[in-house]
């Protein structure tokens, strides 16, 4: 990124995309004007900019969220599953516990796959059995789209679908990679790249 981007979050940065002209393998958090605030080394050289998440007390925390999801969204990730956490998130926005939430997590400590979209503490969740493998590099994909239709990939492949609900437009403040907005919930123990969440 330049500094005329005027953006800020974090991005992923390898030998062919460069970070203000130079060559960094790894994640790069960027502050507003393009300012880069700090990286971390990738763990696994396949994969650019690795987070390594101990399942104990390590995850990020994201900057405050106002996107519109009237239309849908789509969350992906690369992760790298070491053991199932309890309740583990790769992804939780919301406003603490049961505060309309959207994550996306493996159910108790199964390898099954879920995204749940909550309206204030109303959830309706899809989910797929068995989706995730251990000890592995897997692409996790999930749609909801204008209907609230669900559908679960794993490493492209359909793996479950169902009907959730369109969340609220509003200001979500608790956003976190590895971490759940339940205290009781486990953190991630593995590894976790290339985190997105777009608009529909």
């Amino acid at each position: 990124r330049s500094k005329a981007d005027r953006a800020h979050g974090m991005g992923y940065c390898g030998p062919n995309r460069p970070f203000q002209g130079r060559q960094i393998d790894s994640a790069v958090l960027f502050g507003y004007a393009g300012g880069g605030l700090g990286t971390t080394a990738p763990y696994y050289p396949s994969v650019e900019g690795v987070l390594n998440l101990d399942g104990t007390n390590s995850y990020v925390q994201l900057p405050p969220l106002n996107i519109d999801f009237s239309q849908g969204f789509t969350i992906e990730a690369v992760v790298y599953y070491n053991s199932f956490s309890s309740w583990s998130r790769i992804l939780d926005i919301g406003n603490g516990a049961g505060s309309d939430n959207i994550l996306l997590a493996n159910v108790g400590q199964t390898s099954n796959l879920a995204l749940s979209s909550m309206i204030g503490g109303s959830d309706k969740q899809v989910a797929a059995v068995n989706a995730i493998p251990l000890n592995t590099w897997t692409h996790l994909c999930a749609t909801l789209d204008a209907t609230g239709k669900v559908t679960l990939y794993v490493n492209g492949s359909m793996v479950g679908t169902g009907q959730s609900q369109i969340p609220r437009n509003l200001l979500r403040s608790n956003c976190y990679i590895g971490r759940s907005n339940w205290g009781s919930d486990g953190y991630f123990n593995g590894k976790i790249a290339n985190v997105r969440i777009w608009q529909r």
